[in-house]
């Protein structure tokens, strides 16, 4: 009895071949999901009076009202890293600053200057001055470094 050349060619068993397997990275979707609505048209929001700036508040003030978890780890880092100035009530809560993800954040204030500096709270341990104040000290480090030292 003959064989049959491919058993899968019969009509009956028709179907389009798999789609080949990609590799590398995928590439980033360019074209908006067919699930979403359709974006509104953007209007410019109306500008609004503008209020007088209120004064940043005295590190003897109670600190602003907000959530008793926030105000407690708060609290907890000021005991953890006494050498920090923080200003008071300056914790956000994890994603209020996006440039930070999805960290808690807190202003701290320049040891050297008195400048504010907002920081993750991961970052408290190694940061206790702004950016141009340790860029000073850095180069002035690295200047002292340079010097040969001289017997004497």
């Amino acid at each position: 009895m003959p064989r049959k050349k491919n058993p899968t060619s019969t009509p009956q068993h028709k179907t389009p071949p798999p789609e080949p397997k990609r590799r590398g990275r995928r590439k980033k979707a360019t074209e908006p999901s067919a699930e979403l609505p359709p974006a509104e048209p953007q209007t410019t929001p109306t500008p609004e009076p503008a209020e007088p700036a209120a004064e940043p508040p005295s590190p003897n003030l109670p600190a602003p009202a907000r959530g008793p978890d926030l105000a407690a780890a708060e609290e907890e880092y000021a005991r953890k890293y006494p050498g920090t100035d923080f200003v008071r009530g300056s914790l956000a809560p994890a994603g209020a600053h996006l440039e930070f993800g999805q960290k808690r954040t807190i202003e701290i204030r320049c040891v050297t200057c008195g400048a504010t500096r907002r920081l993750a709270t991961s970052d408290l341990h190694h940061v206790a001055q702004c950016r141009a104040c340790k860029e000073q000290s850095r180069r002035a480090v690295r200047k002292q470094k340079s010097r040969p030292e001289s017997d004497g």
